[in-house]
């Protein structure tokens, strides 16, 4: 029997999955805070066709999106609490990529969020 290599066309077969979890510190965080390398359009800081952001299943209150200045009272998404809350998904890119450091959350200090995604 001869093995098939998946083909270069076949984008299904070369999409790979990426999860993270961010620990919340209270402060406004970019998403990328949870990769090993955080520097800002560093060899982590990939480019993602489509991203998940869900709280921890313990977590007892709202996380904020949106950009630097992401606060309780101005932010561009919210989070409920509790492994009940919907997550939020953001894709598909087919037009660009989005990447962690183009999003910054804020939450309660030793909260969790879970990042999942598809990058390009």
């Amino acid at each position: 029997t001869t093995r098939r290599e998946p083909s270069t066309n076949n984008r299904e077969a070369l999409m790979a999955f990426r999860h993270y979890s961010l620990t919340l510190n209270g402060a406004i965080q970019r998403l990328s805070t949870a990769l090993a390398n955080t520097a800002v359009g560093g060899p982590q800081d990939e480019g993602y066709r489509f991203l998940s952001l869900q709280p921890g299943k313990a977590n007892t209150n709202d996380i904020f999106v949106g950009g630097s200045t992401v606060s309780a009272t101005d932010y561009g998404m919210r989070l409920d609490p509790g492994d009940t809350a919907a997550p939020i998904e953001l894709g598909s890119h087919d037009g660009g990529p989005i990447k962690l450091s183009d999003l910054y959350v804020i939450g309660t200090n030793a909260e969790r969020l879970h990042i999942a995604g598809i990058p390009y």
